[in-house]
């Protein structure tokens, strides 16, 4: 059975055969290769076997391979646009018409993207090996071509500017001139960045694999191939010379517009900047006419102080008076005229460092007491526990006895006097002895003690208040 029978044939063309399954109505595309040895034939049929295996929403798709009568029929995926070359003749130069920068630069993404993720690159890169199908999808051939003498290339062989030649003939629809291409393409109808990006693909000559994510990633080509649609594909070039003026007003005006916007913030910022410093003005006077009304204290109260303290309380109510008559001053500034984010802090305590005050010129109150908090009396050690004090007690005694003896002549006298003495003294003794043994440093003492030294310390000891302290 010929395997050409279970489909219907709509179209042939070269080597091409278009065919449409009878059993669910699909299209495909049968490529007829004949005049090829039987070794040629097994080695074709391995290849194909291996190209089946690459499955990719940017390449074309490989069925099946089926040898007969010497021939070999191989069954692809149906593009209806054709190859990219035909596409540019058929729909656009008989058209008049140019491609939109979004397509072209969708176009160039999915090539990008096919030449980036696909597992094996086999053929050439070119026009006739890059193929459209009825969605506007680029379907990279990806495989031997017969029809071609061109030999087959690896992926590492393939430079930048082979897409950049590619691309400038899907652009200007012209064959590529080395010696021009930079004059026509700044006079094509597409964006600054757009034309900038396709000469330096053009002029760069190292691996096409080393600059697929710098294309992946351009800003430029992201954004068109987005806002691509099927009614963004092509321009058509035959208008009236009125429109294309029309068409440069328009962007005239967008750009004036666009500037005007620019220089409105640009006046507002200013106008912004200009409130703050008025602001900054106000409070900058408000705070001269206050320190010139604390220089007008500082200079009042030097005053008085140079005059002495006769005028003490006279001066105190004067300088309350000006210091009042100063505060309604005409020369305030009215809370009316600041600004409404402006806080006051207040009356300040800074003193001019300008105005230097002479210390030993102050005079002091006359009345200077101490308080009972400043006053600090210490002992070395306690009075009540004081071991010289019975010695100093008997020396006394003794002196006063050497000065009795000395008035007294009469040796009765003097015995009777030495006797008493005696007794006097050892019943003082005994007395101190008993008072020292029975009396403890206790609570109460201690009290006591600090209380009489309190007593004697204050001047006026009627109104003194006695407080107790625990040691």
């Amino acid at each position: 059975m010929c395997f050409l029978s279970s489909f219907e044939i709509l179209s042939e063309k070269g080597n091409n055969i278009y065919v449409k399954d009878k059993t669910d109505g699909e299209l495909f595309t049968i490529v007829k290769i004949s005049g090829v040895s039987e070794n040629e034939q097994v080695i074709l049929a391995k290849k194909v076997n291996l190209r089946r295996g690459i499955v990719h929403p940017n390449v074309l798709t490989f069925y099946e391979c089926r040898i007969e009568d010497n021939n070999v029929y191989l069954k692809q995926e149906y593009c209806a646009l054709g190859v990219l070359s035909n596409f540019i003749q058929t729909e656009c130069i008989d058209k008049q018409r140019h491609l939109r920068e979004e397509f072209l630069c969708r176009i160039m993404y999915q090539i990008a993207f096919a030449l980036k993720t696909v597992e094996c690159f086999m053929g050439q890169l070119d026009l006739n090996n890059i193929l459209l199908n009825n969605q506007y999808v680029i379907k990279l051939y990806n495989f031997y071509n017969f029809n071609s003498k061109d030999k087959e290339v690896k992926q590492k062989q393939i430079k930048m500017n082979q897409l950049g030649r590619i691309m400038y003939q899907l652009s200007t629809l012209k064959p590529f001139d080395k010696y021009n291409y930079i004059k026509n393409i700044e006079c094509m109808q597409y964006s600054t960045e757009y034309k900038s990006f396709l000469i330096f693909m053009i002029k760069s000559n190292s691996e096409l694999k080393k600059h697929l994510n710098k294309i992946l990633s351009h800003p430029s080509v992201l954004l068109n191939s987005n806002q691509w649609a099927k009614s963004k594909c092509f321009v058509n070039d035959l208008v009236n010379n009125s429109d294309n003026a029309k068409c440069d007003y328009m962007e005239k005006l967008k750009k004036i517009r666009r500037k005007e916007a620019m220089l409105n913030l640009k006046e507002e910022v200013l106008n912004e900047r200009e409130r703050k410093l008025e602001n900054k003005e106000r409070k900058l006077c408000l705070m001269e006419h206050n320190l010139k009304e604390k220089i007008q204290q500082v200079e009042l109260y030097l005053k008085r102080c140079r005059d002495g303290g006769r005028f003490l309380n006279s001066g105190s109510s004067k300088t309350s008076t000006d210091s009042q008559s100063s505060l309604k001053s005409p020369h305030k500034i009215p809370h009316t005229e600041l600004d409404s984010t402006y806080v006051s802090c207040g009356a300040s305590d800074f003193v001019p460092t300008s105005t230097k005050l002479h210390i030993e010129k102050i005079i002091k109150p006359r009345s200077f007491t101490r308080t009972m908090s400043e006053r600090r009396i210490t002992f070395k050690t306690s009075p009540l526990k004081d071991n010289t004090f019975n010695k100093k007690s008997s020396q006394r005694k003794s002196m006063r006895h050497s000065k009795s003896i000395e008035e007294c002549g009469d040796i009765n006298l003097l015995w009777k006097a030495e006797t008493q003495y005696e007794n006097d003294l050892q019943i003082e003794i005994i007395e101190k002895s008993e008072a020292v043994n029975n009396m403890g440093w206790t609570e109460e003492n201690k009290k006591y003690a600090f209380d009489m030294l309190r007593l004697m310390n204050s001047e006026d000891k009627e109104n003194t208040q006695i407080k107790h302290t625990y040691l």
